[in-house]
């Protein structure tokens, strides 16, 4: 990936007033190319800094007895209204997208494209959540790579404010076995500056897939899985907790490459799938169960709709 010498003005909007965020200079070098040196270092200076035992999503609440079905989730929280609603609920994690409005001062903000109107601001968002004195999780899915280097410098300014509840950075790094209308963020971009800037953040992480009849009858091929693979070892994924955002209509029938991939992850015990899905994919309850079956309860977090969830706990005496 190359950074421009052309340093563009990134704005937040705090308190309705504009404040420039300068582009990162670790991000630029004399020849506009990443550094693969300097960026091996600057992993290790942050496994360095970060002696604390690695916390996976679940280690965040014990009420949740190292079981993911006793998680549960606001989704899709753009507005201000609804993120009031959100800290207002029993959920117990906040998930909501983070883009970029491109303007002539372009601003970071909760949205999901196509939709790219929104009342609030990334920073906005977490100065609410810190305000709120809330313990409630954030789940920030990244939309595209552009708006990623300015997201995190935002989430910088408020990361000592919220290291005591888990702070989910997703994004999908990596294309599938076929064309989709979405595009990968770039996965250089996105994990170095998770690993570097963020520590003890969860890596989330997937792949660009639609699930339509050619994904249907092939889920997550294991060409799939050895590319998510190479990547994290490329990029010494291996001091954060991963978890892997999987469709639960694709994940029907690609068990056993899901268990495959979780078995060859360095520090296999912190790595766990994220099973989401759709209002309108094709999934009910028993699939639930028979992914129940074939996984640790630690390694399954459910994001997936509401009543299909409460069918789920009920079939299991919760």
């Amino acid at each position: 990936m190359k950074c421009s010498n052309h340093q563009s003005v990134i704005v937040s909007l705090s308190n309705g007033k504009i404040q420039p965020i300068h582009p990162h200079p670790q991000l630029l070098s004399n020849n506009n190319d990443f550094n693969s040196s300097k960026l091996t270092n600057s992993i290790n200076n942050s496994i360095k800094r970060s002696n604390s035992k690695m916390n996976g999503l679940l280690d965040y609440y014990p009420e949740a007895h190292n079981d993911g079905i006793h998680l549960s989730w606001d989704h899709a929280v753009n507005s201000k209204s609804l993120l009031e609603q959100s800290l207002n609920s029993s959920s117990l994690l906040i998930e909501a997208d983070v883009s970029l409005l491109e303007s002539k001062y372009p601003v970071v903000i909760m949205a999901h494209p196509p939709n790219l109107s929104s009342d609030l601001t990334l920073d906005s968002f977490l100065q609410k959540i810190i305000d709120s004195k809330s313990s409630k999780g954030v789940k920030l899915d990244f939309k595209s790579t552009k708006c990623v280097e300015p997201a995190f410098r935002i989430i910088a300014k408020h990361y000592s404010n919220l290291q005591n509840c888990p702070l989910i950075l997703n994004a999908d790094i990596l294309s599938g076995d076929y064309v989709t209308s979405n595009q990968p963020v770039d996965p250089w971009t996105f994990l170095m500056l998770s690993s570097t800037r963020f520590p003890k953040a969860i890596i989330s992480i997937g792949w660009c897939i639609e699930v339509n009849d050619q994904y249907l009858k092939t889920g997550y091929s294991r060409k799939m899985v050895d590319q998510m693979l190479s990547i994290i070892k490329q990029y010494n994924i291996v001091q954060q907790p991963l978890t892997f955002a999987v469709n639960a209509s694709l994940m029907k029938v690609s068990i056993d490459n899901l268990e495959y991939l979780l078995s060859q992850v360095p520090n296999s015990c912190c790595a766990s799938l994220t099973v989401w899905s759709g209002p309108t994919h094709p999934l009910t309850s028993d699939d639930l169960i028979i992914f129940r079956r074939r996984f640790s309860s630690n390694q399954l977090i459910y994001d997936v709709p509401k009543q299909i969830f409460q069918q789920f706990r009920t079939q299991l005496g919760h």
